[in-house]
C-alpha cells in the first residue's frame, strides 16, 4: 500500500520526512493535487536539462536559478534526492565547471525520472 511504497521511498533517499508531514497536515486529495502539479511544473524545466546533458551551450546563470527553483518545489514535496542534486548544481554552475555541471544535470534527470515513477505509483493507490 501507500505506506509501503513511501516507506521504500524514504529508505532509498527518494523521499524525506517532508513528505509524510505534508500528508500529516493535509488530506490525501490535496496532497494528490500538490503532487500533480509539482511533476507538471518540473517536466518543462526537466525537458530543458535532458537537452543540456546531450551538448549545447550552457548557460551557467539560468541553470543555476532553474535550479534554484526546482529545489525549493522540490523540497516542498519531499524530493530529497532533487534537493541535494540542485544544491550542487549550482555549486557546479557558480565554479562554471562545465563538464560537473553536465554530468549533474544528466544524475537530475534521473533522480526527476525515479520521482516522477514514484509519485505516478503514488497517485496510482492514492486515486484507487
Amino acid at each position: 500500500g501507500i505506506q509501503a511504497l513511501q516507506a521504500s521511498l524514504v529508505a532509498e533517499g527518494v523521499l524525506n520526512e517532508q513528505f509524510q508531514s505534508l500528508k500529516d497536515d493535509t488530506d490525501e486529495e490535496f496532497v494528490c493535487e500538490i503532487v500533480e502539479l509539482y511533476m507538471a511544473d518540473s517536466a518543462g524545466k526537466i525537458e530543458g536539462f535532458k537537452q543540456l546533458v546531450a551538448g549545447g551551450e550552457l548557460d551557467f546563470g539560468k541553470i543555476s536559478s532553474e535550479a534554484h527553483q526546482l529545489k525549493g518545489s522540490s523540497a516542498n514535496v519531499g524530493g530529497a534526492q532533487m534537493v541535494a542534486i540542485c544544491n550542487q548544481l549550482r555549486e557546479a554552475c557558480n565554479a562554471q565547471d562545465e563538464a560537473r555541471t553536465r554530468g549533474l544535470l544528466a544524475s537530475l534527470v534521473q533522480a526527476s525520472e525515479a520521482l516522477s515513477k514514484a509519485f505516478k505509483e503514488y497517485l496510482k493507490l492514492a486515486k484507487g
